[in-house]
């Protein structure tokens, strides 16, 4: 087993790493402005307890008697485009849309943030975190097997990416973000092997023309 010394490095070293996640999820990489006071211990303590505020408060709604949404938060994105093709203008307005997770919180207990535990919890109860958190795993872990490819690394980055940020926001961008990503993807490797290809059989004909 580690000695004392190793093991409160190591639990700094991972408050530092929570913090820096949550300034580059909150702004990118490119715009974190990263420093002591937003990568300290403190600020990951900070950062941990603001997520536990979400699901503490979700808690207390149901427990005062609110229904569960029963997958609404999950669906909203399509139902959402779905009312815009029936319903037109009349489609309840975003910021007055309650299926929205992150529109009901802001609502109802201001600017906290989301998380994903919470709106498991939110949808199904107990059994929604479990069912959520088990999928997010089996996500990760099936990338990690296998060998590590460039055209699977940049699958990986697509879906991983999305998922990363739903730690502490709503699902709905979560889905619309893998699509489009994993097109762009998708369309890169396929014209990059064409053009292995091409130049393959290029130089397939030149050893033939100087044989």
């Amino acid at each position: 087993m580690p000695n004392v010394p190793v093991v409160l490095f190591g639990l700094v070293a991972l408050l530092a790493l929570i913090a820096t996640a949550k300034q580059i999820r909150a702004t990118g990489l490119s715009a974190s402005g990263l420093n002591t006071v937003d990568g300290s211990p403190v600020a990951a303590l900070t950062e941990l307890g603001s997520t536990l505020r979400v699901v503490a408060t979700v808690v207390q709604w149901h427990e005062a008697g609110d229904p569960f949404r029963l997958g609404d938060t999950y669906t909203v994105s399509i139902a959402r485009a779905a009312e815009q093709v029936t319903l037109g203008a009349q489609r309840l307005p975003v910021y007055e849309d309650m299926r929205l997770f992150n529109v009901e919180i802001l609502n109802r207990a201001g600017g906290i943030g989301g998380s994903v535990i919470g709106e498991a919890y939110h949808n199904l109860a107990e059994v929604g975190v479990v069912v959520i958190m088990a999928i997010i795993a089996i996500i990760m872990v099936a990338f990690s097997r296998g060998y590590g490819t460039a055209s699977r690394m940049a699958i990986y980055i697509v879906v991983a990416v999305p998922l990363f940020n739903h730690i502490r926001n709503s699902f709905v961008p979560v889905v619309p973000a893998i699509v489009f990503g994993l097109i762009f993807v998708l369309v890169v490797i396929h014209v990059a092997r064409k053009r292995i290809a091409d130049s393959q059989q290029r130089e397939t004909k030149a050893e033939g023309v100087a044989r």
